[in-house]
């Protein structure tokens, strides 16, 4: 996950997000941090999907992996309330 991290922006976030999560349980501060990470991946899948529908070749595997771990945020967010 880290060298697609290293390379994707949006990826990146994602990461961020799941880690700031994961330090929700205890903190509400994290999870303000985490919502703001996650906000961030969103747009930048949209981006990509956007210019990918336009015909930028942009690695659909790298979209694919990128909305996956927006899924695995969504449900360690889910299952944590």
């Amino acid at each position: 996950m880290l060298p697609l991290a290293q390379q994707n922006d949006g990826f990146l976030h994602v990461v961020f997000a799941i880690s700031a999560s994961h330090l929700s349980y205890d903190d509400q501060q994290s999870h303000i941090v985490a919502l703001s990470h996650y906000g961030v991946a969103l747009r930048a899948v949209k981006y990509l999907i956007t210019e990918y529908g336009s015909g930028y070749q942009h690695n659909p595997v790298v979209i694919v992996m990128l909305l996956l771990a927006l899924c695995n945020f969504e449900t360690e967010t889910q299952t944590a309330q």
